[in-house]
Protein backbone atom coordinates (compact mmCIF):
# COMPACT_ATOMS: atom_id res chain seq x y z
CA UNK A 1 0.00 0.00 0.00
CA UNK A 2 2.85 2.43 0.78
CA UNK A 3 4.25 2.01 -2.76
CA UNK A 4 0.81 2.71 -4.21
CA UNK A 5 0.43 5.88 -2.16
CA UNK A 6 3.92 7.06 -3.10
CA UNK A 7 3.14 6.65 -6.80
CA UNK A 8 -0.18 8.43 -6.39
CA UNK A 9 1.47 11.31 -4.55
CA UNK A 10 3.90 11.67 -7.46
CA UNK A 11 0.97 11.61 -9.89
CA UNK A 12 -0.65 14.54 -8.08
CA UNK A 13 2.66 16.40 -7.84
CA UNK A 14 3.43 16.17 -11.56
CA UNK A 15 -0.18 16.90 -12.55
CA UNK A 16 -0.05 20.12 -10.54
CA UNK A 17 3.31 20.90 -12.16
CA UNK A 18 1.60 20.53 -15.57
CA UNK A 19 3.79 17.56 -16.49
CA UNK A 20 0.89 15.41 -17.55
CA UNK A 21 2.78 12.63 -19.30
CA UNK A 22 4.87 11.98 -16.20
CA UNK A 23 1.75 12.29 -14.06
CA UNK A 24 0.08 9.66 -16.22
CA UNK A 25 2.99 7.29 -15.76
CA UNK A 26 2.73 7.47 -11.97
CA UNK A 27 -1.05 7.14 -12.11
CA UNK A 28 -0.71 3.93 -14.13
CA UNK A 29 1.90 2.71 -11.68
CA UNK A 30 -0.43 3.32 -8.74
CA UNK A 31 -3.25 1.53 -10.62
CA UNK A 32 -0.95 -1.44 -11.17
CA UNK A 33 -0.29 -1.59 -7.43
CA UNK A 34 -4.05 -1.35 -6.81
CA UNK A 35 -4.72 -4.30 -9.09
CA UNK A 36 -1.92 -6.22 -7.38
CA UNK A 37 -3.63 -5.57 -4.04
CA UNK A 38 -6.95 -6.65 -5.64
CA UNK A 39 -8.66 -3.42 -4.61
CA UNK A 40 -10.92 -3.80 -7.64
CA UNK A 41 -12.29 -7.11 -6.31
CA UNK A 42 -14.96 -6.68 -3.58
CA UNK A 43 -14.20 -10.11 -2.17
CA UNK A 44 -10.66 -9.07 -1.30
CA UNK A 45 -11.92 -6.76 1.48
CA UNK A 46 -13.48 -9.54 3.53
CA UNK A 47 -10.41 -10.51 5.56
CA UNK A 48 -9.63 -7.03 6.89
CA UNK A 49 -10.76 -5.32 10.07
CA UNK A 50 -13.03 -2.28 9.82
CA UNK A 51 -10.26 0.33 9.84
CA UNK A 52 -8.10 -1.36 7.20
CA UNK A 53 -11.14 -2.11 5.07
CA UNK A 54 -12.15 1.55 5.10
CA UNK A 55 -8.65 2.69 4.20
CA UNK A 56 -8.59 0.33 1.23
CA UNK A 57 -12.01 1.54 0.10
CA UNK A 58 -10.92 5.16 0.31
CA UNK A 59 -7.80 4.43 -1.72
CA UNK A 60 -9.76 2.53 -4.36
CA UNK A 61 -12.30 5.28 -4.85
CA UNK A 62 -9.69 8.06 -4.91
CA UNK A 63 -7.97 6.15 -7.71
CA UNK A 64 -11.32 5.60 -9.42
CA UNK A 65 -12.08 9.33 -9.51
CA UNK A 66 -8.51 10.31 -10.43
CA UNK A 67 -8.25 7.80 -13.26
CA UNK A 68 -11.49 8.94 -14.85
CA UNK A 69 -10.50 12.59 -14.65
CA UNK A 70 -7.10 11.95 -16.23
CA UNK A 71 -8.37 9.56 -18.91
CA UNK A 72 -11.16 11.89 -20.01
CA UNK A 73 -8.67 14.69 -20.51
CA UNK A 74 -6.20 12.53 -22.42
CA UNK A 75 -8.58 10.20 -24.32
CA UNK A 76 -7.28 7.08 -22.59
CA UNK A 77 -9.13 3.90 -21.57
CA UNK A 78 -10.02 3.36 -17.93
CA UNK A 79 -9.19 0.18 -16.02
CA UNK A 80 -11.16 0.52 -12.78
CA UNK A 81 -14.87 -0.22 -12.65
CA UNK A 82 -17.23 0.66 -9.79
CA UNK A 83 -17.55 -1.80 -6.92
CA UNK A 84 -20.65 -2.18 -4.78
CA UNK A 85 -19.27 -0.72 -1.55
CA UNK A 86 -18.58 2.90 -0.70
CA UNK A 87 -16.46 4.24 2.16
CA UNK A 88 -18.25 4.91 5.43
CA UNK A 89 -18.85 8.53 6.40
CA UNK A 90 -18.21 7.71 10.07
CA UNK A 91 -15.02 8.81 11.79
CA UNK A 92 -12.20 6.29 12.26
CA UNK A 93 -9.38 6.33 14.77
CA UNK A 94 -6.95 8.96 13.58
CA UNK A 95 -9.13 9.98 10.61
CA UNK A 96 -11.50 12.93 10.42
CA UNK A 97 -14.91 12.10 8.97
CA UNK A 98 -15.65 15.69 7.87
CA UNK A 99 -14.61 15.31 4.18
CA UNK A 100 -16.29 11.94 3.71
CA UNK A 101 -19.90 12.97 2.87
CA UNK A 102 -18.54 15.20 0.09
CA UNK A 103 -16.18 12.47 -1.11
CA UNK A 104 -18.97 9.89 -1.24
CA UNK A 105 -21.18 12.36 -3.13
CA UNK A 106 -18.31 12.90 -5.58
CA UNK A 107 -17.95 9.14 -6.06
CA UNK A 108 -21.66 8.85 -6.86
CA UNK A 109 -21.31 11.51 -9.54
CA UNK A 110 -18.31 9.79 -11.12
CA UNK A 111 -20.19 6.49 -11.36
CA UNK A 112 -22.27 8.17 -14.07
CA UNK A 113 -19.13 8.06 -16.23
CA UNK A 114 -19.23 4.48 -17.38
CA UNK A 115 -17.08 3.02 -20.13
CA UNK A 116 -19.47 3.85 -22.98
CA UNK A 117 -19.49 7.56 -22.22
CA UNK A 118 -15.73 7.70 -21.74
CA UNK A 119 -15.20 6.02 -25.12
CA UNK A 120 -16.90 8.93 -26.86
CA UNK A 121 -14.57 8.69 -29.85
CA UNK A 122 -16.37 5.57 -31.06
CA UNK A 123 -18.06 6.08 -34.41
CA UNK A 124 -21.88 6.37 -34.58
CA UNK A 125 -22.08 3.02 -36.34
CA UNK A 126 -20.40 1.04 -33.57
CA UNK A 127 -22.24 -1.61 -31.56
CA UNK A 128 -21.99 0.78 -28.61
CA UNK A 129 -25.26 2.19 -29.96
CA UNK A 130 -27.12 -0.90 -28.81
CA UNK A 131 -25.45 -0.77 -25.39
CA UNK A 132 -26.81 2.67 -24.50
CA UNK A 133 -30.25 3.35 -26.00
CA UNK A 134 -31.78 6.80 -25.99
CA UNK A 135 -33.93 6.22 -22.94
CA UNK A 136 -30.84 5.31 -20.90
CA UNK A 137 -29.05 8.48 -22.00
CA UNK A 138 -32.12 10.52 -21.13
CA UNK A 139 -32.35 8.86 -17.73
CA UNK A 140 -28.69 9.54 -16.97
CA UNK A 141 -29.00 13.21 -17.88
CA UNK A 142 -32.12 13.74 -15.79
CA UNK A 143 -30.77 11.74 -12.84
CA UNK A 144 -27.67 13.93 -12.84
CA UNK A 145 -29.83 17.03 -12.43
CA UNK A 146 -31.64 15.45 -9.50
CA UNK A 147 -28.48 14.19 -7.80
CA UNK A 148 -28.43 15.67 -4.30
CA UNK A 149 -25.16 17.36 -3.32
CA UNK A 150 -25.99 17.39 0.39
CA UNK A 151 -27.15 20.32 2.51
CA UNK A 152 -24.61 19.51 5.25
CA UNK A 153 -21.60 20.28 3.05
CA UNK A 154 -19.60 23.48 3.23
CA UNK A 155 -19.53 26.00 0.38
CA UNK A 156 -16.25 24.80 -1.13
CA UNK A 157 -17.46 21.20 -1.22
CA UNK A 158 -20.74 22.22 -2.85
CA UNK A 159 -18.90 24.22 -5.51
CA UNK A 160 -16.75 21.19 -6.34
CA UNK A 161 -19.74 18.86 -6.57
CA UNK A 162 -21.94 21.21 -8.59
CA UNK A 163 -19.09 21.93 -11.00
CA UNK A 164 -18.41 18.22 -11.37
CA UNK A 165 -22.09 17.52 -11.99
CA UNK A 166 -22.27 20.13 -14.77
CA UNK A 167 -19.04 18.82 -16.27
CA UNK A 168 -20.45 15.29 -16.39
CA UNK A 169 -23.63 16.65 -18.00
CA UNK A 170 -21.41 18.14 -20.71
CA UNK A 171 -19.53 14.86 -21.20
CA UNK A 172 -22.82 13.01 -21.53
CA UNK A 173 -24.06 15.58 -24.05
CA UNK A 174 -20.86 15.14 -26.08
CA UNK A 175 -21.51 11.40 -26.10
CA UNK A 176 -25.12 12.04 -27.13
CA UNK A 177 -24.34 14.20 -30.16
CA UNK A 178 -21.83 11.59 -31.37
CA UNK A 179 -24.41 8.79 -31.31
CA UNK A 180 -27.91 10.27 -31.58
CA UNK A 181 -29.76 13.02 -33.38
CA UNK A 182 -30.16 16.27 -31.47
CA UNK A 183 -32.43 19.18 -32.23
CA UNK A 184 -32.85 22.85 -31.41
CA UNK A 185 -36.48 22.05 -30.62
CA UNK A 186 -36.11 18.74 -28.76
CA UNK A 187 -38.81 18.05 -26.17
CA UNK A 188 -36.32 16.07 -24.09
CA UNK A 189 -33.56 18.42 -22.96
CA UNK A 190 -31.08 15.54 -23.02
CA UNK A 191 -31.25 15.72 -26.83
CA UNK A 192 -31.30 19.50 -27.14
CA UNK A 193 -28.58 21.04 -29.29
CA UNK A 194 -28.67 23.98 -26.89
CA UNK A 195 -28.05 22.00 -23.69
CA UNK A 196 -24.49 23.37 -23.16
CA UNK A 197 -25.98 26.87 -22.96
CA UNK A 198 -28.30 25.72 -20.18
CA UNK A 199 -25.43 24.02 -18.37
CA UNK A 200 -23.24 27.13 -18.69
CA UNK A 201 -26.04 29.25 -17.25
CA UNK A 202 -26.46 26.81 -14.36
CA UNK A 203 -22.72 26.87 -13.68
CA UNK A 204 -22.52 30.65 -13.69
CA UNK A 205 -25.51 30.82 -11.36
CA UNK A 206 -23.59 28.64 -8.90
CA UNK A 207 -20.45 30.78 -9.13
CA UNK A 208 -22.43 33.98 -8.75
CA UNK A 209 -23.56 32.88 -5.27
CA UNK A 210 -20.24 31.82 -3.77
CA UNK A 211 -17.04 33.46 -2.62
CA UNK A 212 -13.79 33.24 -4.54
CA UNK A 213 -12.13 31.38 -1.67
CA UNK A 214 -14.53 28.50 -2.32
CA UNK A 215 -13.54 28.31 -6.00
CA UNK A 216 -9.79 28.86 -5.99
CA UNK A 217 -8.68 25.76 -4.00
CA UNK A 218 -10.05 23.41 -6.67
CA UNK A 219 -7.40 24.62 -9.09
CA UNK A 220 -6.62 22.33 -12.00
CA UNK A 221 -9.77 20.22 -11.67
CA UNK A 222 -11.98 23.30 -11.77
CA UNK A 223 -10.00 24.66 -14.71
CA UNK A 224 -10.44 21.45 -16.70
CA UNK A 225 -14.19 21.29 -16.06
CA UNK A 226 -14.89 24.94 -16.82
CA UNK A 227 -12.92 24.61 -20.06
CA UNK A 228 -15.06 21.66 -21.18
CA UNK A 229 -18.22 23.68 -20.58
CA UNK A 230 -16.87 26.71 -22.45
CA UNK A 231 -15.57 24.60 -25.33
CA UNK A 232 -18.93 22.89 -25.81
CA UNK A 233 -20.77 26.20 -25.59
CA UNK A 234 -18.53 27.57 -28.33
CA UNK A 235 -19.46 24.57 -30.49
CA UNK A 236 -23.12 25.45 -30.01
CA UNK A 237 -22.54 29.09 -30.92
CA UNK A 238 -20.81 28.04 -34.14
CA UNK A 239 -23.52 25.58 -35.17
CA UNK A 240 -26.74 27.21 -33.97
CA UNK A 241 -28.86 28.63 -36.80
CA UNK A 242 -29.28 32.40 -36.73
CA UNK A 243 -32.93 33.43 -36.76
CA UNK A 244 -35.27 35.84 -35.02
CA UNK A 245 -36.04 33.09 -32.52
CA UNK A 246 -32.41 32.35 -31.65
CA UNK A 247 -30.88 35.83 -31.72
CA UNK A 248 -31.42 36.51 -28.01
CA UNK A 249 -30.25 33.02 -27.16
CA UNK A 250 -27.03 33.51 -29.11
CA UNK A 251 -26.39 36.86 -27.44
CA UNK A 252 -26.91 35.43 -23.97
CA UNK A 253 -24.77 32.39 -24.79
CA UNK A 254 -21.92 34.55 -26.02
CA UNK A 255 -22.04 36.47 -22.73
CA UNK A 256 -21.93 33.14 -20.89
CA UNK A 257 -18.92 32.09 -22.94
CA UNK A 258 -16.99 35.23 -22.00
CA UNK A 259 -17.99 34.72 -18.38
CA UNK A 260 -16.61 31.18 -18.39
CA UNK A 261 -13.48 32.58 -20.01
CA UNK A 262 -13.17 34.95 -17.05
CA UNK A 263 -13.45 32.06 -14.63
CA UNK A 264 -10.58 30.33 -16.42
CA UNK A 265 -8.47 33.46 -16.01
CA UNK A 266 -9.06 33.51 -12.27
CA UNK A 267 -8.64 29.79 -11.69
CA UNK A 268 -5.75 29.02 -14.04
CA UNK A 269 -4.18 32.43 -14.57
CA UNK A 270 -3.40 34.17 -17.84
CA UNK A 271 -0.83 31.49 -18.72
CA UNK A 272 -3.41 28.68 -18.52
CA UNK A 273 -3.14 26.25 -21.44
CA UNK A 274 -6.91 25.76 -21.34
CA UNK A 275 -7.42 29.52 -21.58
CA UNK A 276 -5.05 29.71 -24.55
CA UNK A 277 -6.89 26.91 -26.37
CA UNK A 278 -10.27 28.54 -25.75
CA UNK A 279 -9.11 31.98 -26.87
CA UNK A 280 -7.51 30.59 -30.01
CA UNK A 281 -10.78 28.88 -30.89
CA UNK A 282 -12.70 32.08 -30.20
CA UNK A 283 -10.36 34.05 -32.45
CA UNK A 284 -10.56 31.48 -35.24
CA UNK A 285 -14.34 31.52 -34.90
CA UNK A 286 -14.45 35.33 -35.00
CA UNK A 287 -15.50 35.36 -31.36
CA UNK A 288 -12.56 37.30 -29.84
CA UNK A 289 -12.14 37.83 -26.11
CA UNK A 290 -13.75 41.03 -24.78
CA UNK A 291 -11.59 44.09 -24.21
CA UNK A 292 -11.90 43.69 -20.44
CA UNK A 293 -12.23 40.68 -18.21
CA UNK A 294 -14.92 42.30 -16.10
CA UNK A 295 -17.76 43.35 -18.35
CA UNK A 296 -19.60 40.04 -18.44
CA UNK A 297 -19.59 38.65 -14.93
CA UNK A 298 -19.86 39.73 -11.32
CA UNK A 299 -19.12 36.96 -8.83
CA UNK A 300 -19.73 37.77 -5.18
CA UNK A 301 -16.07 37.94 -4.14
CA UNK A 302 -14.43 41.39 -4.40
CA UNK A 303 -11.43 39.65 -6.00
CA UNK A 304 -13.52 39.30 -9.17
CA UNK A 305 -14.03 43.06 -9.44
CA UNK A 306 -11.55 45.69 -10.66
CA UNK A 307 -10.68 48.66 -8.53
CA UNK A 308 -12.30 51.98 -9.28
CA UNK A 309 -10.74 53.72 -12.25
CA UNK A 310 -8.82 50.65 -13.46
CA UNK A 311 -9.36 48.24 -16.31
CA UNK A 312 -8.00 44.72 -16.58
CA UNK A 313 -7.02 43.60 -20.04
CA UNK A 314 -7.00 40.06 -21.38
Amino acid sequence: MSSLLTSFFLHIYFANADKLRTAGFFLRESLTYAHGLKLHQPGSYAGFNYRDRQIRLRVFWILFVSERTYCIQNDLPVTLRPINELPSTKAMDGYDSAPMPAFVALIRLFTFLDGDILESTASPGDSIMQLRPKDKVSSLQHNLIEQNVGSELDESQKVDLLTTRNWIRILLWQYTIAHFSVSCHAQDQAFSAFLPATIAHDMLSVLDKVSWKSVQPHGYGMELKIFRMADSLLDVLLCAPVSAGTRRFLTDSRESLHSLENVLVHVGGTESQFLAILRNRMLESQLPPPHTLWNDMQISSPQYRPKEGTKSTG
